[in-house]
């Protein structure tokens, strides 16, 4: 990893953060200068950035969050208060700014209580296996003939209160600031239960990472424009956030509600009407879409590099997902548009403009040579209304599978350090029976506990792990033992 990233911590960790912290925006603006975070002496600034991982289980992942609170042995610091909800699958591309506390005082924070109202689960099942229909055109899915959308309310553990218990403490330096990135699993995130009828229970896994200068990945933002400065290549977005300072008091000051964005030869601009533009092109009063990278100037100064701007935001154009079928060709290459999209043609033939950015998950740039026949990805564009359908697409995502298989068992043989492996009692919809799990170093493993009025979390060793526990194994069929990518455990009564 490049020096400037300095990653300092990574901790794996089962709550529900990613969705509760998308409310608890906050941010300082200055039209000449980055975005300087005001601080007091002994207090510090916490950017958070959330991203999603895949799930091909559901279409969209609703969480309604009412409160986020840091704790520590300086007491509780509210970050937010209120009611926000949001569909968890919409980061599994790029992160979102979810907070950037003001005034945290210094020192270290040992958790985060998170209340959750309420989670909605939306997947799209045989007519006959619905269980609560809900209209697919609210939701924005056209589903194939014969297929509804259906709406599932799973369980919450801990009563809605979950509190986050990281293996070692959010660190927070007066006069710094340090960015949190947190990466839901949705995939390790519902728990089912096979009783006759299926029951879910919403206990969501989070990979936590520290960065002291930037996130590793590409984060969305989107706002109006406030100023434009063209000699100094950059612009001021505003109405990105909210502001919450101590004592859960919201900051209604416009201007702390603005980012700084910077505009360089590597930024592509897209008009409203989605073709190339630049800078000149776009006015005050703009709504846009920004697709980048934050770092820190100095201090707690914190500036947003664009590499993607369309003038309109998202709303200007449609986002297709799909598998490619033919490689780029001439600029163009065709994809199989999965079922319940926007767009009915299939094949689809996808142009990509002049300026077109072609990202991985993790954010990286990929060649047009590099779109091969097989891959997953999501494509953002305009339908050139030709026939046959054409996209003129500005942005493309290439998805990696959710290809992890689910084992579900009990442990009965505890973890042997020579072999790294336990063995379970592994229960399928066709058979029970031993299994042997390999768990190897940099794999990760943890147990949450439903204590009944709150869900706690904690990521332990293999070794930690004890018979007659009741796991989750995420990972690869193989042979003698499967290969484990995650174990989550959830104690004796699973």
């Amino acid at each position: 990893m490049p020096a400037l990233f300095r990653r300092l911590d990574r901790r794996l960790i089962a709550v529900s953060l990613a969705a509760a912290l998308a409310a608890a925006l906050t941010g300082c603006g200055s039209g000449s200068g980055g975005v300087a975070v005001a601080s007091n002496p002994g207090t510090g600034s916490v950017a958070v950035v959330v991203v999603d991982a895949a799930s091909e289980d559901f279409e969209q992942i609703w969480v309604s969050v009412s409160k986020v609170e840091l704790i520590g042995a300086q007491g509780h610091f509210t970050l937010f208060e209120g009611r926000r909800v949001f569909d968890l699958l919409s980061l599994r591309d790029d992160a979102r700014l979810l907070s950037l506390g003001q005034e945290v005082p210094a020192g270290d924070w040992s958790k985060i209580r998170l209340h959750v109202e309420d989670v909605e689960l939306i997947r799209v099942v045989p007519s006959d296996e619905a269980q609560n229909r809900v209209d697919c055109a609210a939701q924005h899915l056209d589903p194939e003939p014969g297929f509804v959308c259906d709406s599932i309310t799973p369980k919450v553990g801990g009563n809605g209160k979950i509190d986050l218990n990281p293996r070692g403490p959010i660190t927070v330096r007066a006069g710094e600031l340090v960015f949190v990135q947190l990466d839901l699993d949705a995939q390790k995130s519902i728990h089912i239960v096979e009783t006759g009828n299926e029951r879910f229970i919403f206990r969501p896994v989070v990979f936590v990472d520290l960065f002291a200068v930037r996130p590793d990945r590409l984060v969305r933002i989107e706002g109006t424009i406030d100023e434009i400065d063209l000699a100094a290549q950059k612009l001021l977005l505003c109405d990105t956030h909210r502001v919450f300072r101590a004592n859960a008091v919201q900051d209604g000051d416009a201007r702390t509600r603005c980012i700084d964005v910077r505009v360089g030869p590597d930024t592509s601009i897209f008009d409203a009407e989605g073709q190339p533009a630049t800078l000149a092109d776009l006015a005050v009063g703009d709504e846009i879409a920004a697709i980048g990278r934050f770092h820190v100037d100095t201090g707690e100064t914190l500036v947003f590099d664009a590499l993607w701007i369309q003038q309109g935001g998202f709303d200007v154009g449609v986002a297709v997902s799909g598998e490619v079928l033919t490689g780029v060709s001439g600029g163009e290459f065709t994809i199989s548009p999965d079922p319940d999209g926007p767009v009915t043609a299939d094949p689809l033939t996808v142009h990509l403009l002049a300026g077109a950015k072609l990202f991985d998950r993790a954010g990286n740039a990929v060649a047009p040579a590099d779109l091969v026949p097989g891959l997953r990805v999501r494509v953002f564009g305009v339908l050139a209304g030709t026939d046959p359908e054409r996209l003129d697409a500005s942005l493309v995502f290439v998805r990696e599978p959710a290809d992890l298989t689910r084992l579900r068992g009990t442990v009965t043989e505890a973890f042997d350090p020579a072999d790294h492996t336990i063995v379970i009692r592994a229960v399928t919809s066709t058979s029970v029976g031993p299994r042997c799990v390999a768990i190897e170093p940099g794999d990760d493993v943890f147990r949450i506990t439903d204590q009944g009025d709150q869900l706690t979390s904690e990521r332990i060793a293999p070794a930690q792990l004890r018979v007659g526990e009741t796991v989750d194994v995420f990972g690869h069929p193989a042979s003698p033992c499967f290969d484990a990518d995650t174990v989550i455990s959830f104690g004796g009564g699973g």
